[in-house]
């Protein structure tokens, strides 16, 4: 068989196998992988639908909770008759019904909206009701929320006992609120979770759709699904058509189909010139190569082959990139570090709490920002000169490296006089305790200006998030953590200057966040 015929059939039989490899390769391997990932992520998705559903009926149960724990709601109970809109109670704008009940469940007073049926809170079936409410307890308040299906409609509600305002006499009855889950609930849930759905009454047939309450159960990804929501009595009551923001991938795309082509074709041009174009490309190589070498310029190439040529090329190639990469490690150390003090520079630091907070997004191993600033070096600069000035930022820069020497710590000059050190598992009385230390050990440099009279002092803002905290679930992100440890320092200078300011990011009631 001549030569070109059977390298084509070559050719032909290699594009083939690399193309069943490939989907065997995406099919067995990939996909899974990829649909898991997926699988997984919907999952977090719809767990976050669960907790914004959870919330607002704590939310509203927190309100009936307060609302039950009235003197007047006691006394009224003790009457007989059953009123509307007798009792100084007000449902708000974001209510649509308010019962109250005595410790029989029957109905004392309601106050409701006539456009919304609700014949099972309005009736006498009281058996229904107890189902709904929490357990009559007469020491202490308590309280109960969930969904509920009522003509047709679905409602969030909360019941809770009613107690004096003491929450220690909690044996007359309950109140019970109902929230409407309308067009304005759907838009506040798709604001809060970032997913788009629509809501639709459940049937028949969607009780063997997935449960809200049970993502885990989810066993393929999907680009559209259907959630079921039950009420507290157990009924299908909505059911969510929610369309993921994270979608599995689909069959081969037209790119797939034009790499295979291009593979074609590439394997066949190069099998027919192999023949040919042997050693020459490969001598020519060794040459352009020894030229790259000599002009310090090049291009990556690799090495699998066993011909002599190739592995003198390979030898080429291989001392040219250890000089490329020694020359790289010293532009990237001359770019991540300050040339006057020496320390990491503001790239290298912004670089380094960017890595730390996304780990601290994982692992909660806490994160501290310490901003620290020489006071008056403006006027200290012009006065005594810049090399004196110099010498000072220094100076200054050898005692904060002095104390960053484990791993996670790193101290870098964030601009002009200003400092910053980012550490990682800190402890408050820790970094007040290095704060000070800090400005002791500055208040004592030797600095050999002969007209320098009196000591430096230096102004510390300290913002750090605890070990074991998540900043997601503290809505704290690192621009905010920087800003807080600017406005400690500051409050430092502001107070006086030579001083140290801490702030800790679960301090929700802190003076900078509300």
């Amino acid at each position: 068989m001549p030569l070109k015929r059977l390298a084509l059939l070559f050719s032909l039989a290699l594009v083939l196998v690399l193309a069943l490899g490939y989907l065997l390769l995406r099919n067995l391997v990939i996909l899974p992988y990829v649909n898991g990932e997926v699988l997984a992520t919907q999952q977090q998705e719809i767990r976050g639908l669960k907790f914004q559903f959870q919330a607002r009926q704590m939310a509203l149960a927190l309100m009936a909770q307060d609302m039950a724990s009235d003197d007047f709601l006691m006394a009224y109970l003790d009457g007989q008759q059953v009123q509307q809109g007798a009792l100084p109670l007000h449902q708000g704008f974001t209510l649509q019904a308010l019962f109250l009940y005595d410790d029989a469940l029957a109905l004392r007073y309601y106050d409701n909206d006539p456009h919304f049926s609700l014949p099972m809170l309005m009736g006498d079936d009281a058996f229904q009701r107890a189902k709904l409410m929490p357990v009559l307890d007469p020491h202490r308040p308590r309280h109960r929320s969930g969904l509920l299906r009522q003509g047709g409609q679905p409602f969030l509600y909360a019941a809770a006992t009613v107690c004096n305002p003491m929450g220690n006499d909690c044996g007359h009855g309950y109140l019970m609120v109902l929230r409407h889950m309308g067009e304005a609930f759907r838009k506040r849930i798709m604001e809060t979770s970032g997913l788009a759905f629509t809501l639709r009454p459940a049937a028949l047939e969607d009780e063997t759709l997935p449960d809200l309450m049970s993502p885990e159960t989810l066993r393929l990804p999907k680009a559209q699904r259907d959630i079921l929501v039950r009420d507290a009595l157990g009924r299908p009551t909505l059911v969510l058509e929610l369309e993921h923001t994270t979608k599995p991938p689909t069959s081969l795309t037209r790119y797939e189909w034009l790499a295979f082509v291009a593979l074609g074709v590439m394997v066949v041009l190069v099998n027919l010139l192999m023949g040919h174009l042997l050693v020459r490309p490969m001598e020519r190589g060794v040459a352009q190569i020894r030229a790259m070498e000599r002009n310090q310029q090049f291009r990556p190439m690799g090495n699998t082959a066993s011909i002599l040529e190739f592995r003198q090329l390979a030898s080429a190639f291989n001392s040219l990139m250890r000089m490329l990469y020694q020359q790289r490690e010293q532009l990237n150390q001359m770019a991540r570090t300050d040339p006057l003090t020496g320390l990491a520079n503001r790239r290298a630091m912004e670089q380094f709490l960017d890595e730390e907070w996304r780990r601290l997004a994982r692992h909660h191993r806490g994160l501290a920002v310490v901003m620290v600033d020489i006071d008056h070096f403006k006027q200290f600069n012009d006065r005594f000169g810049h090399g004196t000035g110099d010498e000072v930022l220094t100076k200054v820069a050898r005692v904060l490296e002095s104390v960053t020497r484990r791993g996670g710590e790193l101290a870098s000059r964030w601009g002009g006089e200003e400092f910053i050190l980012g550490i990682t598992e800190p402890q408050g009385p820790e970094l007040e305790k290095l704060a000070w230390t800090i400005a002791e050990r500055i208040r004592h440099l030797t600095i050999s200006s002969p007209g320098l009279s009196g000591r430096l002092t230096v102004s510390i803002g300290i913002a750090y998030l605890p070990v074991g905290h998540n900043p997601v679930d503290l809505s704290l992100t690192l621009p905010e953590l920087m800003e807080e440890a600017d406005r400690a320092l500051y409050r430092v200078k502001s107070e006086g200057r030579d001083g140290v300011a801490l702030w800790c990011g679960v301090d929700k009631m802190g003076p900078n966040r509300p």
